[in-house]
Parts: structure tokens; sequence; C-alpha cells
């Protein structure tokens, strides 16, 4: 049996030379006769499946409702199918619906995002950090693998920026953020999501544990500033 991607390995193979044989459901069957094992050494070979003929046969059966029928010789009921039929009789053939088709299936991706674990641990030294991975991660030529080092939720409150001395009309759409993961959170760019919408990016430097950062990721076009300075003099 192979993973998803093809790969097998054979392991506690006596050393000598064997006949692999593969076969898959659709494919004609591939074969290699100088399969050779070694304890020292690790042989890599690949088998290759040509396309062979698909055919696939339905057959769907269902009772037939009984007919009556009549003619000037004969008077009967039948029911079911393949009877030889007399002079003056009839029948009738209903075919069995098709199946209805299957709903689609749906994900509720913030409940996979919330089954995540994280797959490394994180450790302070002074003023830099780290992070191992709690198991070894094997990555296969011209691979790549994405590992989830950190899964915990934070503290965030959406607020609005604006520079007056910037000279922008619309403020920036930010956040918040107190990293309360008790864990560094790396600096790089990040994404914003709103109930699974994108909703814009940004990048940020790395926060330590219960720091709190104001970080900006997208113009909030739905809102314009203005301001007006004046001087009155009372009594």
């Amino acid at each position: 049996m192979t993973n998803l991607d093809g790969v097998y390995d054979l392991q506690g193979l006596p050393e000598g030379s064997f006949r692999l044989q593969v076969e898959s459901p659709g494919f004609r069957r591939g074969v290699i006769t100088d399969v050779v094992s070694s304890a020292a050494k690790t042989t890599l070979r690949d088998v290759r499946l040509d396309v062979g003929g698909v055919s696939d046969t339905v057959e769907v059966s269902a009772a037939v409702p009984g007919v009556e029928t009549q003619s000037s010789e004969v008077s009967s009921r039948t029911s079911g199918t393949g009877r030889r039929l007399g002079t003056g009789e009839s029948y009738a053939k209903k075919k069995a619906p098709p199946p209805p088709p299957a709903p689609p299936r749906r994900f509720d991706v913030g409940a996979l995002r919330a089954q995540a674990q994280a797959a490394a641990q994180a450790q302070a030294l002074g003023d830099l950090f780290e992070y191992k991975l709690k198991q070894p991660v094997t990555i296969q030529k011209n691979r790549s693998a994405l590992v989830p080092i950190l899964q915990s939720p934070i503290d965030a409150e959406k607020v609005s920026i604006w520079n007056e001395q910037a000279g922008f009309p619309r403020p920036q759409r930010a956040l918040w953020l107190t990293n309360s993961s008790g864990l560094t959170l790396d600096g790089g760019s990040f994404s914003v999501l709103e109930e699974e919408t994108f909703a814009g990016e940004g990048i940020v430097e790395p926060i330590r544990p219960d720091e709190k950062r104001l970080v900006s990721y997208a113009t909030d076009l739905a809102l314009n500033a203005s301001s007006k300075n004046s001087n009155e003099r009372e009594r």
C-alpha cells in the first residue's frame, strides 16, 4: 500500500533479487523483475502504471407494479418482468428512478482551524527565541511543507488610525494586539480575515508575551477624516 503521493517502502526483506508487481484499479499492471534488496544500501525504484481500459456495468432492478390487461381472448393480471406473453396479453415495464445526487460536502473553515495543533515548542534565548519541532518532518525533493508552530487565541481590538500630517483623507484600519499567547510572536507578514473573508494584510515586528502593539492592515474606504483649527478670544 502506498500513501497519497504514491510513495512506498519495503522493509524486512532478506537480501536477494525480487520481482515487484504493482496493481491499481483503472491501470495496467506494473512489473519490475530485478529488484535487489540489501541491508547496507537503500534502492529507489519507480513503477510506471499505464492507464488501462475502465468499464463499469451498473444493473438496476426494481419491482414492477401490477398491470391489469384485457382482451377478447384472455383476461389476466400480470406482474414482474421476463414472462412469456400469450395472444392478446401485454405488460408494462417501469424503470427505476435514478438515485438523487449527493449533497455537496461543506467544510467549516473555522472549526478546522480550531482543530489544528501546533507542531513546535517555543523557548526564549535571551533577546532571541526559537521554535523546536516536536516531531521530525521529512520533506522530499521538490516538495515543501507548511508546519504550524503556534495555535493560540490572542486579544485584539479593531480601531482606526488617522494622521493629519500624512495628508491622507481616509484613515487606516488597525488592530490593538495584545500577545496573550504566552509565547513570542515572530515578525513578518500577517493577514486579517473577517467572517472567513480577506480584509487586509500588513507587516508586524516580533511581539513579546503580554506586549501590546498597534498594527494597520487596510485603508478604511467607508470613512473620511478632516480637522479644522481656529483661535478665539473670550473674556
